[in-house]
């Protein structure tokens, strides 16, 4: 079933009101097999309203546009459109949706929003159950209808905004750290996958839009030791590799892993292994002929 809601506004949203926020409607919604209202539901609303409308979904799935781009809605989501803002989203059936909603103006509210981080509408996560214990008051006091009721739905509108507004940056900043420590994971990888090559430590700290102090502490958090240190191991490990699966002398291995001086290479092995590279050499090589002897 498809609702065309073109020019469809509330009589209180056309109300002229100078309140800094006045709610114009709120409300749970269901749509699925067992709430017996409807069955799958597309709102169509071309022109937009002349309110914010803001949908938190609890359960099920909620497709909703913003320009031309569809987004998912999952429980804990929650999408905000601007006043005059194309609106449409569909929800259906077999997925059980549960919503809130609230409809709302004011000559505070672009101020607000902006101010909580919401310049603009579009799709936020992380609201979860501190959205839904918001609603839950606002609502009530807005259908409900008791003496002041006004007053009380804009300060539940207020902590509903302050709650979606930390639930958002939380998120934002939760999936930023996601991305730097994914960031450093692929660092790392590039540096197992090529000892050999150069790698500029300031350049990596630019990928991450910090200072290079800041990027190994980054660094260090997430592997366990700086930067230059783990990609040492990292040599030092092929070092042994090489020393043991082939016929190149110690320069030749030196200049492999970009030591441009084979005795820094030899005094920066022994400090790591024990061993100089050529006493390695020789001990894996004795190894071989003595297999009772542990394998380094």
């Amino acid at each position: 079933m498809i609702f065309y809601r073109d020019n469809e506004n509330h009589r209180t949203d056309r109300a002229v009101t100078g309140d800094y926020l006045y709610v114009c409607g709120a409300g749970t919604q269901s749509v699925g097999t067992r709430a017996g209202i409807r069955s799958d539901y597309t709102c169509l609303r071309p022109d937009g309203r002349e309110d914010y409308h803001i949908i938190s979904l609890n359960a099920g799935r909620c497709y909703v546009t913003h320009g031309d781009t569809t987004y998912l809605l999952q429980p804990g989501d929650f999408s905000l459109y601007y006043p005059g803002e194309a609106q449409k989203y569909t929800l259906y059936e077999k997925d059980e949706n549960q919503y809130d909603w609230v409809h709302f103006k004011g000559t505070g509210a672009a101020a607000l929003l902006a101010t909580l981080g919401f310049s603009r509408g579009g799709v936020f996560h992380g609201a979860g159950s501190d959205a839904a214990d918001a609603f839950f008051p606002l609502t009530e006091e807005f259908q409900v209808r008791r003496e002041n009721f006004r007053v009380h739905s804009a300060a539940w509108l207020s902590v509903l905004l302050c709650r979606l507004s930390r639930a958002a940056k939380q998120e934002a900043r939760d999936a930023g750290e996601r991305e730097r420590r994914n960031t450093i994971f692929r660092i790392a990888a590039t540096m197992q996958r090529n000892p050999d090559a150069p790698h500029d430590m300031e350049q990596y700290a630019a990928a991450l839009h910090v200072g290079r102090d800041r990027f190994e502490r980054l660094f260090r958090e997430v592997t366990g030791m700086p930067p230059c240190r783990y990609l040492q191991n990292v040599k030092m490990r092929e070092a042994r590799r090489l020393l043991r699966g082939s016929d190149l002398n110690i320069s030749e291995i030196a200049l492999a892993l970009s030591y441009s001086d084979p005795l820094y290479f030899s005094r920066q092995f022994r400090k790591e292994v024990g061993l100089s590279p050529r006493a390695y050499r020789a001990e894996w090589e004795k190894s071989l002929k003595n297999p009772s002897d542990p394998l380094l």
